[in-house]
């Protein structure tokens, strides 16, 4: 809906903007303590790789380069909420049984 009412340009754009903001955010939590460096360091090489493809569709204005930078940032967007919410879960799992060990 959005390229047709601001057209492509300003969709590229907000893809680019709206993916930082993500990184930042996702990438939050380790920082204020609330995961481990785990959660960080997966945090940071998927926020990179979200980034580096959002930048890719930043770049390709036409054609067929466009078509399919968009549909590799769609792809790995999955692969990212799939792989960070799995490290959450993990993290989450090795606090409860830990305790339980020591």
């Amino acid at each position: 809906m959005l390229p047709v009412v601001a057209g492509p340009d300003a969709t590229r754009l907000q893809i680019l903007l709206y993916t930082i903001v993500l990184v930042a955010v996702a990438f939050a939590p380790w920082p204020l303590g609330y995961f481990d460096a785990v959660y960080g360091a997966t945090s940071l090489v998927l926020g990179a790789g979200m980034l580096a493809l959002a930048v890719n569709v930043y770049r390709h204005r036409d054609g067929i380069e466009a078509t399919r930078a968009t549909r590799r940032l769609f792809a790995f967007s999955i692969l990212y909420l799939f792989a960070l919410f799995a490290t959450l879960l993990l993290e989450v799992m090795v606090r409860a049984v830990v305790p339980l060990v020591w």
